[in-house]
């Protein structure tokens, strides 16, 4: 979730700063050149065509993650993440995740026209790894995370789950909302910085879709 969400961050960026036609290869070669995280949450009962979508809070960006196939033994999910503008969906990053049954990333792969390229895997060390903590009562209360929440997918209760990084100086905390019930497990998830003594969510990711098609 930790590289999906920087790469939200990325795709918003270039969105504004770059011609569309050059954002797909910019994303794909900024994502060779990191380490993909270890680990994301994957529902109960998972099946081949299970499939949510999530939109960003400008209504532009969406991603959509599938589980398209099983190999070897571990799911394989496709993330696409792209930017939809007056109805037409620009697809700007597309990677191929291979899954065992408890989230860890096996393989991965940035995918393209060219075909695909084998990503690395972040490690204990590493900068995207992903280690999930839970929040405290009294964080929870300070950043006013919900227990229920309503999104376009409609309204979840929610557990929260958090990482903290560093980002141009600031403290960032990026908060996950599940709910084990929900294709990923993913209700939400809220970006705030935190500065002059309070957090303040500057960006959120949202399901707006979930289901199984084959």
């Amino acid at each position: 979730m930790k590289r999906f969400l920087m790469f939200v961050t990325l795709i918003l960026t270039l969105s504004v700063t770059s011609c569309i036609s050059s954002i797909s290869s910019i994303a794909g070669s900024a994502v060779k050149s990191s380490k993909v995280g270890n680990k994301m949450l994957i529902h109960s009962s998972p099946r081949v065509g299970d499939y949510a979508v999530y939109k960003g809070s400008s209504g532009q960006v969406k991603m959509t993650m599938k589980i398209t196939g099983k190999s070897g033994g571990l799911y394989v999910v496709t993330s696409d993440t792209g930017i939809d503008i007056s109805g037409q969906y620009i697809s700007t990053l597309v990677l191929e995740l291979h899954l065992d049954r408890g989230g860890n990333v096996k393989k991965a792969y940035v995918v393209e026209s060219s075909g695909k390229t084998a990503l690395q895997i972040a490690g204990k060390n590493d900068e995207e790894y992903v280690g999930v903590t839970s929040l405290s009562a009294s964080e929870i209360k300070e950043m006013d995370v919900p227990s229920k929440v309503t999104v376009p997918a409609g309204t979840f209760r929610v557990t929260p789950l958090t990482f903290k990084s560093k980002k141009k100086g600031q403290d960032v905390r990026i908060v996950n909302l599940v709910n084990r019930g929900v294709k990923f497990g993913y209700v939400a998830a809220y970006t705030y910085n935190y500065s002059d003594g309070k957090y303040d969510k500057v960006q959120a990711m949202e399901l707006v879709e979930q289901g199984n098609k084959r």
